[in-house]
């Protein structure tokens, strides 16, 4: 307790320092301090909840296999566990946090965010789903392509011991550890003011991982469905970045604003046309929602979280797998501008 009650000092004197950064952002940063106090606050232990009798089989085989996880985190990835995931929240809602997604109306340039500490990021979280659907209505009136949606779980990047939430135990095998490895990741190496930086480089390491840990577990047959789903998926992110190449050569021509948004809702035609005519390539997943409101804020949050896991991958098969060598040679990126990154990462 006496733990938590330092943890809880901490984040409000760094609440505070975020209150002074402006007072646009005070209601922001209020319901962001409350909904990290909440969960703070609501933590029990893993092995307490094991070891009540009630509590139902699959959770139970969840939050043991979490123990499993983490142990391979820290052996095969050299993940830095450092006692996180060891308690537990029911949240008693379906996400988390919702993240609200903008960008610009003829760009794929996602809104970013400024903050004290962590620096800019391409979205903003809200702890109430109503809260962020009015965000990204206000956002939308003031001209941008905008999207939210529910996420199962978020990094406090080692300020705190993150706890296993109760949105993580839906999840199928696969995804649950992946979430693992996506999440410790941020812990190792985190660059202000580069979400596509921060979250490439923790998607390689959760494919890395989930890859190794399937070597190690292949004969589990949710595992082999997992992997499917994972695979689904990768083949949905290169449809889509086949027309985020069009896009972008669309908005970098010199043509007039009118003529880019007539070509741009020609390109979304064709490609809902092309997914409506492809979609049984991407069984058992659907991605009918994803085209229900088609924007530039869907294709670019798309794009920050898969762009440069190729380069961070090739990374890793440099360094024939040695995790720690290859977080080393990331934290030297991280070291030089972002334009030194991209260019270095692109080459």
């Amino acid at each position: 307790m006496q733990g938590l009650n330092c943890a809880i000092r901490n984040f409000t004197l760094g609440a505070t320092v975020l209150f002074l950064a402006g007072c646009e952002q005070a209601a922001y940063l209020h319901q962001a301090a409350e909904g990290q106090l909440d969960i703070l606050i609501s933590q029990q232990s893993v092995d307490d909840v094991l070891a009540d009798r009630k509590l139902k089989e699959e959770p139970r085989q969840r939050l043991e296999l979490s123990k499993e996880v983490l142990a391979f985190a820290e052996e095969r990835l050299a993940l830095p566990v450092e006692g996180r995931y060891e308690n537990f929240v029911d949240l008693k809602r379906p996400a988390v946090v919702w993240n609200v997604f903008a960008s610009e109306e003829l760009a794929l340039k996602p809104k970013t965010w400024c903050y004290p500490i962590v620096g800019c990021v391409a979205y903003r979280g809200f702890f109430d789903e109503g809260t962020a659907a009015a965000n990204m209505r206000q956002l939308k009136a003031e001209g941008y392509d905008t999207f939210y949606g529910g996420v199962s779980a978020y990094s406090t990047l080692g300020y705190f011991r993150d706890p296993i939430l109760s949105t993580f135990l839906n999840m199928d095998e696969g995804s649950y550890v992946a979430l693992f490895f996506h999440e410790l990741a941020h812990s190792v190496v985190y660059v202000e003011n580069d979400s596509a930086f921060n979250e490439s480089f923790a998607t390689a390491v959760e494919r890395e991982g989930l890859r190794l840990w399937d070597q190690a577990h292949g004969g589990s047959k949710l595992l082999a469905k997992s992997r499917q789903r994972q695979k689904v998926h990768r083949k949905f992110v290169a449809f889509v970045q086949k027309y985020q190449k069009k896009l972008k050569r669309l908005y970098a021509s010199n043509i007039s604003d009118d003529q880019k948004r007539t070509k741009k809702a020609a390109i979304f035609k064709a490609m809902r046309q092309d997914y409506k005519r492809n979609k049984s390539r991407f069984k058992p997943l659907s991605y009918d929602h994803w085209f229900s409101d088609l924007n530039n804020a869907r294709i670019a949050s798309i794009g920050t979280y898969n762009d440069l896991v190729p380069a961070f991958t090739k990374m890793i098969r440099a360094r024939d797998g040695d995790m720690q060598a290859f977080y080393e040679d990331v934290k030297a990126l991280a070291k030089l501008s972002k334009e030194e990154r991209l260019k270095k990462l692109q080459n």
